[in-house]
């Protein structure tokens, strides 16, 4: 099978999406499937660049095309490269502001018409439309508006034969287009490793780690939370500790400034090698997300902590979707709510639902052959 992957942008850990289709893509080749990558809007290029990337054991074949570029001429050079390859399927990886840097491609549904001619399709919804949160400002639900639109007239120009989203919450509101997409878990960005333990500081086993990875995003209740975790461990044998791994962003500081006056021990480690945030991973005892629950399902970070075993406790900052869904309720996530730190300790937790990079990309195959 021959498969072309469109998506944004292509350069090596500036875009997650571009990350996510390289390494699938590399998984793809591994196991047998003529693999290549269109970067449709690259904003790290200035030039039409051909090139292969390695990712892991693979060299993925990789167009990538300048944002500067004009539409015509952006057309007709991915139509020439994917009538070359001529491949069974076209996927594009969506990400509405991956086609205009307004979030309004009004042209994307003719452009890919015009490259694909009557080529099978398949749509990845990494993310939808703006519009979907309580108390969204107006100007993001007129956004969003025309953001359906678009997708709407997406649909109706392409051949769509499968299409996948990460999260149940995506994949309600697609069904409501009148799409039927398949639910396809987000693997893990940081694989689970085992290195030998001599090569790291022994771990306190008197304590309970709580890990923080990657990005932190505003979270309002932050005082709340770290209050109930020092009362609940205040008269405890076992202490706890936070660790921040990856790149959190400047909302760390007010996590770092809230911690330094009170007994719970902290460290910032930072960047790290995939080993070592393996490593931080597996020590751990819990992972704190400060991703929305409803859209949890999305974050490779969260993926690499559920893969490591690690419940996932979410302090988020109270944002809610206009459409509640019903039955939301994975056993290994666990809503912080302003009281109820306690109850999460309490609770057992038995079931961690993630699938390895290999796994996906069966299920993926699978979905595709089944349409074939």
């Amino acid at each position: 099978m021959k498969l072309v992957f469109i998506c944004g942008c292509l350069e090596s850990g500036k875009d997650g999406v571009g990350d996510y289709t390289r390494r699938l893509s590399g998984q793809l080749i591994q196991i047998g499937f003529d693999v290549g990558i269109i970067a449709f809007k690259d904003g790290f290029v200035s030039e039409v660049k051909e090139e292969y990337q390695q990712v892991e054991a693979s060299s993925v074949l990789c167009l990538r095309l300048p944002i500067t570029m004009s539409s015509k001429r952006r057309t007709n050079i991915i139509k020439n490269w994917i009538d070359l390859k001529n491949p069974d399927w076209l996927s594009l990886q969506f990400v509405i502001y991956s086609f205009n840097p307004k979030g309004l491609p009004f042209t994307i549904g003719r452009q890919l018409k015009k490259i694909s001619g009557n080529r099978k399709w398949h749509l990845m919804f990494h993310e939808l439309w703006l519009g979907l949160k309580e108390n969204d400002s107006l100007k993001y639900n007129i956004i969003g508006f025309f953001q359906v639109l678009i997708v709407k007239s997406l649909i109706k120009k392409i051949r769509v034969e499968e299409s996948h989203t990460h999260t149940r919450f995506y994949e309600f509101h697609l069904r409501r287009l009148g799409l039927t997409p398949n639910y396809l878990p987000l693997f893990s960005n940081i694989p689970l490793t085992k290195k030998n333990s001599k090569d790291y500081p022994p771990m306190d086993s008197d304590e309970k780690i709580f890990v923080f990875f990657g990005l932190i995003h505003p979270t309002e209740c932050i005082e709340k939370f770290i209050n109930e975790v020092v009362e609940y461990f205040r008269n405890k044998s076992t202490k706890c500790r936070f660790n921040f791994i990856g790149n959190c962003g400047s909302n760390l500081k007010k996590w770092v400034d809230l911690l330094s006056n009170t007994p719970i021990k902290f460290k910032v480690y930072g960047r790290l090698s995939t080993e070592d945030i393996s490593y931080h991973l597996h020590s751990a005892n819990f992972g704190i997300t400060t991703n929305p629950i409803f859209v949890v399902e999305k974050s490779g970070t969260v993926a690499a902590m559920r893969e490591h075993n690690l419940p996932v406790l979410i302090v988020a900052n109270g944002v809610k979707p206009k459409v509640k869904l019903e039955n939301f309720n994975e056993i290994d996530f666990f809503e912080y709510e302003e009281g109820n730190f306690e109850e999460f300790m309490r609770t057992k937790f038995s079931s961690f639902k993630s699938l390895s990079l290999p796994e996906v990309a069966n299920v993926f195959i699978d979905s595709l052959n089944k349409t074939a």
